[in-house]
């Protein structure tokens, strides 16, 4: 059976960490039916502005932009702000605790670390543009304990200041 494309594409920007690594991602995007590029850039100027002019549908993001390693979690969380409907991937180098957490925390919907393979990368876009969150399990424990750390520290602010 012959998959056919749905009468409207999901409308993607690559955001990546250098120029071959956007344009590759990009070719690896493109050759899915469901997924339409609207641009790929590893310039936070260029970045904003393809996004700001053209609404993708979802944005994957690198964290690492510019020999900065949160400098696309930024860009993420300021576009976030500009474009709320816009759904977005960050892109990891690694499953650090902290870097997952936070790349949610900035307005991610799901995060792709770069130690997989890009064979599930299209798969990721559709389920984040449907609403899913994209993280697995290990990725998904990192996030619930630190909601869980938080919540303890909360609760326990609260209970100092109670006593005071």
């Amino acid at each position: 059976m012959v998959r056919q494309p749905p009468l409207t594409r999901i409308r993607v920007l690559i955001a990546e960490s250098d120029a071959m690594a956007a344009q590759l991602l990009a070719n690896v995007v493109a050759c899915d039916p469901e997924l339409e590029v609207l641009g790929f850039s590893a310039n936070p100027i260029e970045i904003m502005e393809i996004a700001l002019r053209l609404s993708p549908d979802v944005m994957i993001i690198s964290a690492w932009i510019e020999d900065d390693a949160n400098r696309g979690l930024a860009i993420l969380q300021h576009l976030r702000g500009e474009r709320p409907k816009m759904k977005s991937v960050a892109l990891l180098d690694s499953r650090k605790p902290e870097m997952v957490v936070q790349a949610f925390r900035m307005g991610a919907s799901g995060v792709f670390c770069r130690t997989k393979g890009v064979d599930m990368l299209p798969r990721c876009i559709v389920a984040v543009h449907q609403g899913q969150v994209w993280a697995d399990s290990e990725e998904l424990k990192l996030v619930i304990s630190a909601l869980a750390d938080a919540t303890h520290t909360e609760h326990w602010e609260r209970a100092k200041a109670f006593a005071n």
